[in-house]
């Protein structure tokens, strides 16, 4: 599976699921669909600016 199609399904869970696109939602969603897909879990570093 490639990174472009792990951000599709995380893009789909959160619209079927309802939940609100913050970027701690969307990163808890994306390492987990990441996780299913066989990618090990990043370790995220809260204090990191992202560009968005």
């Amino acid at each position: 599976m490639t990174i472009n199609q792990i951000v599709r399904n995380t893009v789909e869970r959160l619209k079927n699921e309802g939940k609100v696109w913050t970027p701690d939602v969307y990163t808890e969603t994306f390492c987990a669909e990441a996780k299913k897909a066989g990618f090990a879990r990043l370790q995220w570093n809260r204090s990191l600016q992202l560009p968005f």
